[in-house]
């Protein structure tokens, strides 16, 4: 699936075809997305309607309370973020409605969708929603797709105590009080029983993010490194380093706010040594690390750049792409 800002429209997109299957109009603009495994559905959280939206992927058709094939859309307060669960069972959604002049009754919330519910013909049911979060933004599904590490963007979203926490999203759901930690969190990985996170302690400071490596069993720090600042949200491990993209990392130059530095957005961390920040500048709006191979490509200010994770730098081979490009996807991994 690919979205246009300018039109609302979203195109599905047949891979073995290679090419537009059918296309679906939102009622406004999405930037998340996700479609379950057997490529049937599809959800999108749209901000400005306060809905998650449901596609019947294979009629090429939006779910409302007329369609006869699924129903929809769920209704969640100004979504900005879904997750979905390896085995596809469970939609998580995050909200962001503190400046946009909506309620606020899900903003320190997480919304638990069962997805079979929801694509069901009497669907689509009504959210879990689970509370005790500090401005939750995103979450990573642990291996049993059952608990999910929650991001809470704390004091960089105008909330407290930055951290994360542990959702157990079976039955009711519950939130586990036991398994929490105060770092700077806005995105994550999970890799071989750690748990890399990172988000911006001070905003304004050259280095004034951070990324850490937490246990992902205790949560227990077991080291960090500073970043550049922003609003970190692309994460990529490959071969034991860890990609960690931001974006508006650029920084006013003192004492003129109208001067600017173009600041690197891209930092690499081994969970060990001080992370490499790369010397690009540019919003990092794209990551694919790529299987099977040591690379990773990344969207660094519109320009497809191809890091080789042995050894933190640019590899020798690049490729020019036309445009500006946005984002960077693997097909059929």
């Amino acid at each position: 699936m690919a979205s246009s800002k300018t039109t609302n429209q979203v195109a599905i997109i047949d891979n073995v075809l290679e090419g537009v299957k059918g296309s679906v109009s939102f009622p406004a603009e999405t930037e998340s997305m996700v479609v379950t495994p057997d490529g049937r559905f599809a959800f999108a959280a749209v901000h400005n309607t306060n809905s998650i939206e449901i596609l019947d992927l294979s009629n090429s058709a939006l779910c409302t309370t007329l369609t006869t094939t699924c129903h929809g859309p769920i209704t969640v307060s100004a979504p900005t973020k879904i997750v979905l669960s390896g085995d596809a069972k469970t939609l998580l959604a995050f909200s962001n409605d503190s400046n946009m002049g909506y309620s606020n009754a899900n903003i320190n919330t997480v919304a638990i969708i069962d997805v079979a519910t929801a694509t069901s013909i009497p669907g689509p049911g009504i959210p879990t929603f689970v509370g005790g979060f500090d401005h939750p933004v995103n979450a990573v599904f642990n291996t049993d797709n059952v608990n999910a590490f929650v991001m809470n963007c704390g004091s960089e979203c105008g909330g407290g105590t930055p951290g994360v926490q542990v959702l157990n999203t079976a039955g009711s759901g519950s939130l586990g009080v036991a398994t929490s930690v105060s770092v700077p969190a806005t995105v994550g990985a999970l890799d071989n029983g750690s748990l890399y996170v990172a988000g911006t302690v001070t905003q304004g400071l050259v280095n004034g993010g951070q990324v850490t490596k937490l246990n992902a069993i205790t949560l227990a720090p077991i080291s960090s490194s500073p970043l550049p600042p922003g609003i970190h949200d692309t994460m990529a491990v490959q071969v034991g380093k860890v990609f960690v993209g931001a974006r508006a990392c650029t920084l006013a130059i003192p004492p003129s706010p109208v001067g600017t530095q173009n600041q690197p957005c891209l930092g690499i961390f081994d969970g060990t040594n001080p992370a490499v920040i790369t010397g690009i500048g540019g919003d990092v709006t794209g990551m694919q690390a790529i299987n099977g191979r040591s690379v990773v490509y990344v969207i660094i200010g519109g320009e497809l750049q191809i890091y080789d994770a042995n050894t933190s730098a640019l590899q020798t081979q690049q490729l020019d792409i036309i445009g500006h490009a946005e984002q960077v996807v693997l097909v059929d991994p």
